[in-house]
């Protein structure tokens, strides 16, 4: 899954704390973020491939 962020902004406000986070928070934030978003993209298809109509062959049921 291609990942393409247009434009991403975000204001945090932290008191008396080293600038930036260490990596393997950054490393976890990223996880979770990718985590939704491919689970988003799973529900997205598979919301349109329950709704697709495709041609196929049912055949007949038998009643006797």
């Amino acid at each position: 899954m291609d990942l393409h962020i247009g434009n991403l902004t975000s204001e945090v406000d932290i008191a008396d704390q080293p600038v930036g986070l260490p990596a393997d928070q950054i490393e976890q934030i990223v996880q979770i973020v990718m985590a939704r978003l491919d689970k988003r993209e799973r529900e997205r298809r598979f919301k349109a491939e329950s709704m697709a109509i495709t041609p196929g062959f049912v055949p007949r049921l038998s009643w006797e």
